[in-house]
Order: structure tokens, then sequence, then C-alpha cells
């Protein structure tokens, strides 16, 4: 089959092999020749078919600028293209505009799909913009893609999707063998609500004074009664519940451990408990994940994060991947503190009060240094849809489902990867009551 040429300036070269490498060699699952030339535009072509694809960012920075650190290079508006005959509607595009035209065998983009797909990619803007919020976090409401409202849009995808469409128009072949994935992962912040006296008088105080709720009191009381005093499961021993749930539709889930002491910043358990390890013994036996919830002060600190990979690795020697507690990371930092940590897979990048597309991209891909102009090694796993993110969007159970519901079909369309964060802790306690079987209605519907 004949080759598919790119050709380009070699300005930020590396910068534009790694969104070409996503967008065909991973996405379309096709191969490319890439050529330089003196022209500061993209140049696509097959046979004799020439996409031409406007440069309306790279060629206006210079090669030692740190763009990334230019708050004001982040678009202060997108444009939207419409291709109808190709089915593409109202398609964010956040370099260049929205104008198309085709003329014989050469089709024109006013569109930059390759630095829009860098942008989302690379989440540079987060280097960009300072602030922060109470958690020393991004404040995703500060997101172009929140801003503008397609962050539930993995634009990657529609990018790569958009290519393969024109292909097939000019003989092309796109054949895709990727399938849909899902990923079950459960983040380990609590392990036990009623092991001290402490943690129950608590738990009354926040069912009279934040949730004015006489019927949690009450629930509260017999909760602690019969985990006490007859041996029922305490409320967060849900492991069982979600490895049963997780075989039943053929799938392993991930249990993320902060491997944390008591007394350092937010630990609530400690991983040296037999009663921890045990569990994380069971997880094993049957099959399924364990991995790293890096505490709070692990957040641009490499040695705490070694610590406590250290501390886990005493009861699971084959820790490969994990997620960052309150989704706490400083990038491109933390991936480069994953890779030296000898850690594979992250799956920080996801929203903790929307669900979507934090990185523009519903499958996994290998992270891009933007300092170092270079490809990490670490493959980003992104979080979709947060149980806590969900409840703030809805305020029925049932809406819960038809929001998953209509992003996983997003997922699927696109043979992505959907990955679910549900924690241990959200299935039967006062505050999400019979969320249990919300639970395993959401994996009825969205199973392979």
């Amino acid at each position: 089959m004949d080759k598919i040429i790119i050709s380009c300036s070699d300005h930020f070269i590396e910068e534009k092999k790694y969104v070409f490498e996503i967008l065909f060699n991973q996405l379309l699952e096709i191969d490319f020749e890439l050529q330089i030339q003196h022209e500061h535009t993209y140049k696509i072509c097959y046979r004799d078919a020439i996409f031409h694809i406007v440069d309306d960012f790279f060629k206006n920075i210079n090669s030692d600028d740190k763009y990334y650190h230019n708050q004001e290079l982040i678009p202060k508006e997108i444009s939207l293209l419409n291709v109808v005959d190709y089915g593409i509607v109202d398609l964010p595009v956040l370099f260049g505009n929205g104008e198309y035209r085709a003329e014989d065998n050469s089709y024109y983009f006013g569109s930059d799909f390759i630095a829009s797909a860098f942008f989302m990619l690379t989440r540079w803007e987060e280097i960009a913009i300072t602030e922060r919020d109470n958690y020393d976090r991004f404040p995703e409401d500060e997101s172009l893609s929140i801003k503008n409202e397609f962050h539930k849009r993995p634009l990657v995808n529609e990018y790569a999707d958009l290519f393969g469409k024109f292909f097939r128009e000019v003989g092309r072949e796109i054949d895709i063998k990727r399938a849909y994935r899902l990923f079950l992962t459960h983040d380990i912040d609590d392990f036990a609500r009623y092991d001290s006296y402490s943690k129950f008088i608590k738990a009354l105080a926040g069912d009279l004074l934040k949730r004015k709720s006489l019927k949690s009191f009450f629930r509260t009381i017999s909760d602690f009664y019969n985990i006490k005093f007859k041996g029922v499961d305490d409320v967060y021993n849900t492991f069982s519940f979600l490895m049963d749930e997780s075989e039943r539709i053929g799938v392993k889930s991930a249990f993320y451990f902060i491997a944390g002491k008591l007394g350092e910043t937010d630990v609530r358990f400690d991983i040296d408990r037999r009663d921890v390890s045990k569990i994380i013994e069971l997880i094993e036996k049957r099959e399924h994940i364990v991995g790293i919830h890096p505490g709070f002060d692990t957040l641009d600190n490499f040695a705490n994060l070694k610590i406590e990979l250290d501390r886990l690795k005493k009861y699971c020697e084959n820790i490969e991947e994990g997620r960052q507690h309150y989704l706490r990371v400083k990038l491109p930092d933390t991936w480069n503190h994953w890779v030296d940590a000898g850690l594979k897979i992250d799956s920080s990048i996801g929203f903790y009060s929307h669900i979507g597309f934090r990185a523009g991209i519903c499958c996994e891909f290998e992270t891009f240094d933007v300092l170092k102009r270079e490809k990490t090694g670490l493959i980003e796993r992104p979080l979709i849809v947060m149980d806590t993110a969900l409840r703030r969007l809805v305020v029925l159970q049932d809406d819960a489902v038809s929001e998953i519901v209509l992003i996983n079909d997003i997922v699927r369309k696109f043979k992505g990867d959907f990955v679910l964060l549900w924690h241990n802790s959200n299935l039967t306690r006062n505050e999400w009551q019979n969320w249990d079987r919300v639970y395993q209605k959401i994996l009825d519907i969205i199973k392979v």
C-alpha cells in the first residue's frame, strides 16, 4: 500500500513528530514517512491527494521561547470546523480557524490540528496558568476546554477520525484493530470508617451538623454497633464486593493504596496495619491489581514518592500503576518522577469536579515533557469519570447512570479506554446509601 507522506518544517520537529505519532501511528494505526521542508505548513500526501494544514502556532514561536510559561499564548477563543459532507459538525479548533475548501485532489484546512492536539495532550496550559486551588492543583475551571464547554469531547480522537474519513475518501484503507477497554479503579483514601471512637463521633457530628439528618445519625449508630459488636464488615470494607462485580463482567479491578503512616498529611490509615496487608494479599490472590496512590506530601517531592512506593512494595512487589491523591500533579515534574521511580502507567489526568477528557483524548498515550522537548516514557491512562465528580453534577441516581452512558458511548465510538474511579468508601455508607446498586447498574451498561 502506498505510503502516507507528511511534510513540515523542522521547527519544533520533536513536538510535531509526537503529535503525528499519536494521530496516525496510535489512533489510526497507519504508518507515515516524515519529510522536512522549508515551508511553515503541513502537507499530508497520499497518492495524488494533498491535505494542506495551516501551521498557526509553532511558526510564530522562536525555538528557544518558553511558550509554556506564556499565558498570553493560550487561545482567547476557539473556532468551529464544519465539513458537512464528512459528518464533521462544530469541531472545536484551538489554533487557526474553521476554514475549509477542496479543489480537485487538494484539501485546505485553516485549522491547526497539530498545535491543538499538542496543547491538549501535553497540558502545557497547566504550566502557563500559575494559579492554584486550595489543594495546590491547577484550577480546572480555568481550562480552555471547560470554559468553552468541549471537555466532554475527545478532540484528539476527533482529529484523527477526521483524517481517517478523508483518507478513506481518497482510497486509503483504515483498519483500526484497537478495541474498547474498561478500567475499573479504586483509590483507597480510607480503609475503615469505624475503627476508632473518634471517627464514630466525627461521623455523628457530620450527620447532625453537615447533613442535618436524624436518619443518618441513627444509621451511623446502627452501623457502628453492628461492626463493633456483631462482626459485620466496616462500611469501607467493600473490596470483595468490588472484585466480585469486576469478575462478574470479566475485568480486573485496580486498587490504588496510599502507602502512608499516621501523622503524615491527610493519611487516614497506616499501610503497615495487618488488616490492610491482608486485603492486599486477597487482591493479589484473586489476581486483581495493586497500585500506588501517592499521598498529599508527594507533590513535587520525588523522595516522598519513593518512600511510599517502597512501603507498598513490602506487600506487593509488582507495582506499575496508580494515581496521585486528589489528582495533585505538577507537570511535567510528576510524570518524570513516576518514570524515575520505575512506574509505568499514571491515571491522574482527569477532572475532580467534572467528567470528561482533561487531555482531550480517550485512549492511553505516552506523555511529553515540554521543558525537555521529549517523550517521557510514561503512559498516561486518562481518568474519564470519578464518582465524587459525578455526584456533583447530578441529583438523582438515575441521572448519574445516564451521564456515564453518554460519555461511555463516546469512548466506545473511538474504541477508547473508559477509566472509572469509584472509591471503596462510596458505596454503602450513609452519604452513599444504595450507590452499590447504582454501581452495579453502571457496570451492566458499560461492560466490555
